[in-house]
């Protein structure tokens, strides 16, 4: 009955009802008895953006970077410091100028959070500059993620504030100058599992080394369900994630960042 359920609520979704209604266009243009131009395009389309709308996609494009980072419940003895970048952050009401962490974010800083507590107390480096379009709201990313940290029992004492960085490169780059400042080199790296191949890679160009923690379990826990099959924008967003952190590793490669 719970699949039952999921099928119709799937069914009724208006992505879904698109989709269908789509695929009912292309196959009446299709069998349809004169010709019609360009049919060989449409279905092309058609089905690559069919394929491309499944979970199963983005898992299968995802999966090499990911699985290589198991999820860590404890943390290295020899780690110096934790370093926790930045995602997003979010202004919820216009009326009131205050910006609150997105959802990744809020991920990341929670595992970091854990690690911290989990034995004595490691220095915590946030990193995030000002971000577009919120950057005239401020405050910088990293202060808005202290200020979530302090929240979940972190000292403030312990944390310390990158607030220059606006993508991964600058996240490694700028932390790794605190870092060395400090006298510290093995950090614990705390990021997203699709992102942390990257970013690992970037640390690592800039001479520290790396404990990688990410912050929630990988698609190694990928079960199989109908759900992966079936067509929805969620899946096409995931898909987008997949495909920007391939292109993102390219781009980093070719301008020797990692």
């Amino acid at each position: 009955m719970d699949i039952l359920y999921s099928l119709a609520t799937y069914l009724v979704e208006p992505y879904t009802l698109l989709l269908l209604l789509l695929w009912m266009s292309v196959l009446w243009m299709v069998f349809r008895s004169e010709p019609v131009r360009g049919k060989g395009c449409v279905v092309a389309a058609l089905l690559l953006l069919t394929v491309a709308s499944m979970p199963i996609s983005a898992f299968l494009l995802g999966w090499p970077l990911e699985s290589a980072y198991p999820y860590q419940r404890s943390r290295p003895e020899q780690a110096q410091v934790i370093v926790v970048l930045g995602g997003g952050q979010r202004l919820l009401d216009p009326d009131r100028p205050r910006l609150f962490p997105a959802e990744d974010t809020v991920e990341r800083c929670v595992y970091a959070a854990d690690l911290y507590h989990s034995g004595q107390p490691l220095p915590i480096l946030v990193t995030g500059g000002f971000l577009a379009p919120l950057h005239e709201e401020g405050p910088p990313l990293a202060q808005t993620m202290a200020d979530f940290l302090s929240l979940l029992g972190v000292r403030r004492q312990d944390l310390l504030l990158e607030i220059h960085s606006t993508n991964t490169y600058e996240n490694a780059l700028f932390a790794a100058e605190l870092l060395r400042k400090h006298g510290w080199n093995q950090i614990i790296l705390v990021t997203e599992p699709l992102h942390m191949h990257r970013a690992r890679l970037a640390f690592e160009k800039q001479g520290i080394q790396v404990y990688p923690a990410p912050s929630r379990p990988s698609t190694e826990s990928f079960e199989w369900s109908w759900e992966y099959f079936a067509p929805s924008v969620g899946g096409l967003a995931l898909l987008k994630r997949a495909a920007h952190e391939w292109i993102g590793l390219l781009w980093y490669k070719l301008n020797g960042r990692i």
